[in-house]
């Protein structure tokens, strides 16, 4: 079993997935750089978070989701499908545990 814990900010505005069931975002995550200084690199991560509470998804699904801070635990997911011209795709997700999914506002 993988485990995930990340932090950063949400990027784009989240999008419902089948009937509020679930929200998709791509979180913008820091990471430590590999020679060991004091620089960091940024990546974004795609996360689907499923039965989130209402206070949760309202935050996430309003207008001003950018104000917040996300702290989420959750598992890596990777896919793979065939595209029309029979090439392999791959994706790699982090699904997010609702219970590990923690919204506070920056500076605060």
């Amino acid at each position: 079993m993988n485990s995930v814990q990340l932090s950063g900010i949400i990027t784009t505005p989240p999008s419902a997935l089948e009937h509020g069931k679930g929200i998709r975002f791509i979180l913008k995550a820091r990471y430590p750089s590999k020679d060991g200084s004091n620089r960091t690199g940024i990546t974004y991560i795609p996360c689907s978070a499923f039965d989130a509470s209402k206070e949760q998804s309202d935050i996430l699904l309003g207008k001003n989701f950018q104000d917040f801070v996300v702290e989420l635990s959750g598992r890596l997911v990777i896919s793979v499908y065939e595209n029309e011209k029979g090439q392999n795709i791959y994706n790699t997700e982090v699904v997010v545990n609702p219970n590990g999914l923690l919204i506070k506002q920056r500076g605060k």
